[in-house]
């Protein structure tokens, strides 16, 4: 604007002055320490203690935020998968400027999360991984409807209007089934570790209940996976 260059997300802000300088200085610091060094270091360092993550009680104790809940063979290293997942969508928000390629960005990673999740299913326990697909699979529907929505009101197309508040019903149906079964799986988790004090104080209403539940979880696991 009149010769001065402004930053585009904070136009009060004059660009390339000596404080935007040294700002940029410092996150080009914060960026490589954080995003990149701190991680490396730290997979580094699960490498070395990866197969006591499980059998030394102090590295249990240590690292356990990292590896609890994930398979033995990759509770080392998933954690980072899931960080780099996380880096890159951000990177696709601050470094893309167009909204379509940041869509179309977001959604090959999210792709390539999908497929990785569905090879490896990191988690010991299969509910968890179901979850894990169904908030990947939410976010990709998200994207692709996000498109669409996009593409319709870029070019304002009437016919497709409803398809529009189709995909927006889609969307909200989609989280809420997840949300719905987080809570399914959160509570069924509560009842599963209060089930002993429960069966103790009610034992001939509550005992043929949870023998149903268990026979009810297994045969569902069996026809899901095997």
């Amino acid at each position: 604007i009149d010769g001065v260059p402004y930053m585009k997300r904070e136009m009060g802000t004059a660009a390339f002055t000596e404080r935007h300088w040294v700002m940029m200085g410092i996150s080009v610091v914060y960026l490589l320490f954080f995003s990149v060094l701190t991680p490396v270091a730290a997979i580094y360092a699960m490498f070395h203690v990866r197969k006591k993550t499980k059998s030394d009680r102090r590295v249990a104790t240590i690292l356990g935020f990292f590896t609890d809940g994930y398979r033995d063979e990759v509770s080392w290293f998933w954690e980072f998968i899931v960080l780099i997942r996380k880096i890159a969508i951000l990177s696709v928000s601050l470094f893309i400027p167009d909204a379509f390629l940041q869509s179309f960005t977001a959604i090959v990673v999210l792709i390539v999360s999908i497929c990785m999740q569905l090879h490896v299913r990191p988690f010991e326990m299969e509910s968890l991984n179901i979850l894990e697909l169904g908030a990947l699979l939410t976010l990709l529907l998200n994207q692709l409807a996000g498109i669409l929505i996009w593409y319709i009101q870029q070019y304002r197309i009437a016919y497709l209007q409803f398809a529009q508040f189709v995909a927006v019903v889609i969307i909200f149906t989609a989280y809420f089934i997840v949300i719905l079964a987080f809570v399914f799986v959160m509570g069924l988790a509560w009842i599963k570790h209060k089930s002993k004090p429960i069966a103790q104080w009610f034992p001939n209403a509550m005992l043929p209940l949870f023998d149903r539940l268990v026979a009810a979880e297994a045969w569902w696991f069996d026809r899901l996976f095997v």
